[in-house]
């Protein structure tokens, strides 16, 4: 990275209001999605806006999604606010549309995005680990 870049640092998974990352959740339980990124120092030192936004895609079935991407759920700020972690959620299978009807074990990745510049915009994506939620069995 040169002093004129942006970059996502990390993307990851933790339980609703976590300090630490993780990667598997029971069906009860609420998720929020943390996107850290860091900038350059010519960017940092201009203080310029960014926009930071996320997408979460089911991998073991396509059709369930936790979060798709929409421009006006995207957080924008500025790099001089020194604020450079957004967290995303809380977000729970039970908010999930047609998932009250799957059964067992679904996988799950977030595609995360930083945007910095408008002119000539410097863009930085990562994904996060592979997490999963679970439904209990009895």
């Amino acid at each position: 990275m040169n002093a004129n870049d942006v970059e996502i640092a990390r993307v990851y998974t933790r339980i609703e209001k976590g300090t630490i990352a993780d990667t598997t959740f029971a069906s009860n339980e609420k998720l929020e999605i943390v996107v850290e990124a860091e900038a350059g120092e010519a960017v940092f030192n201009n203080g310029g806006p960014y926009i930071i936004g996320i997408s979460v895609h089911g991998l073991t079935d396509s059709k369930v999604e936790i979060h798709n991407y929409e421009e006006k759920d995207n957080y924008q700020g500025a790099w001089a606010d020194q604020s450079y972690q957004k967290v995303f959620g809380p977000f729970s299978l039970k908010d999930v549309s047609g998932f009250s009807s799957i059964k067992g074990l679904h996988c799950f990745e977030v595609l995360a995005y930083v945007r910095s510049g408008k002119k000539n915009p410097d863009v930085s994506f990562a994904k996060s680990p592979i997490f999963s939620y679970f439904e209990e069995v009895r």
